[in-house]
């Protein structure tokens, strides 16, 4: 058994490694290597960390056999230091470490051992997993000490959109047919797009709206602080792929809703990270039309037994609405 540890910096070096552990059984979007250069910029972009921790890449391999990739960051909490997974304290939904399918809990064990060994660091603090995460089910099956930190995530399953929609509260079904028949006594056109190629006046149009969104919901100084000075992963990520990453609801052409939303590997989820609305087109309730549209579409065309929408992180009163069911996301804090 081998680790080999080398700066973040030289990630890069070892962009082939992914794609051979890529995708396992429970490897996610935000497991993949586009994704890891996100948070590997955002890392970079975040000058407290930058100023009070050192990052590295480590590769672990057992029998000759690349077995996991795990990028870290060493920090100091109180008179101790820690180790955190890359994108801890981010704007990542959901983290992990990424590893293949024959990944033990003895590789494990030897992993955080030998890492232990190297960094002279036993005190590890991981955030930000599913429940269904490959470090969540290692961490459990290891019989490890650990203090748990849960918070809430939505999760919507379902092989049939027709009786999916149908279970709906009557209540809820009779507001998503009000904002349809205001659209339509308003004489306002509509319609869903996922946006294939990601023009730089689209990015201006949302991230204006965004700008302004968080302008309603916090006073000027904090919109300077999480919007001007922040670095956004999401739109970073748009702006660097301009990929099919994009929804939007237009009303008259005008966007009135926008979700950025990400695919999992096996194509069985989708994950709903960011969700906008206009202020402008608010009595239309586009948001809620727009992510109807978004799991009719592609219910649709699903070729899989069932389909997967992760409203991700937080316990908005929509999720519960569209029957979203409540999952862990989880955080771990132990020594070794």
């Amino acid at each position: 058994m081998e680790l080999k540890i080398d700066s973040l910096r030289k990630f890069k070096t070892y962009r082939h490694l992914f794609f051979q552990l890529m995708p396992n059984k429970n490897s996610t979007f935000f497991s993949s290597f586009e994704w890891f250069r996100i948070l590997v910029k955002e890392y970079y972009n975040n000058v407290y960390l930058l100023l009070s921790s050192k990052a590295y890449i480590s590769i672990y391999s057992s029998n000759n056999r690349i077995k996991a990739i795990f990028a870290f960051f060493i920090k100091k909490i109180g008179k101790k230091k820690g180790i955190f997974l890359l994108g801890s304290g981010g704007k990542s939904d959901y983290l992990d470490i990424i590893k293949s399918d024959d990944f033990s809990d003895v590789d494990f064990s030897s992993l955080f051992s030998l890492i232990k060994s190297k960094m002279h660091v036993s005190n590890f603090h991981f955030y930000n997993l599913s429940s269904k995460s490959n470090t969540s089910e290692l961490i459990i099956n290891n019989s490890l000490t650990y203090k748990e930190i849960i918070t809430e995530a939505y999760e919507l399953q379902f092989s049939s959109y027709d009786i999916y929609y149908n279970s709906l509260s009557k209540n809820f079904k009779q507001n998503i047919r009000t904002s349809y028949n205001k659209l339509k006594s308003s004489n306002k056109t509509y319609r869903l797009e996922l946006i294939e190629h990601i023009s730089n006046f689209t990015l201006f149009i949302i991230s204006f709206i965004y700008a302004k969104r968080l302008i309603n919901k916090n006073n000027f100084f904090k919109f300077f602080f999480k919007y001007l000075f922040t670095f956004d992963p999401y739109f970073y990520f748009l702006k660097k792929n301009k990929s099919q990453n994009l929804a939007v609801f237009k009303i008259n052409e005008s966007i009135a809703a926008y979700m950025i939303f990400f695919k999992n590997l096996n194509n069985d989820t989708y994950y709903l990270s960011r969700i906008v609305l206009n202020s402008k087109f608010s009595k239309f309730s586009p948001g809620i039309l727009m992510i109807l549209e978004f799991i009719k579409n592609n219910s649709v065309n699903n070729t899989n037994s069932e389909l997967i929408f992760d409203f991700t992180n937080g316990n908005e009163k929509y999720k519960k609405d569209f029957l979203a069911s409540k999952k862990s996301v989880l955080g771990y804090e132990f020594t070794i």
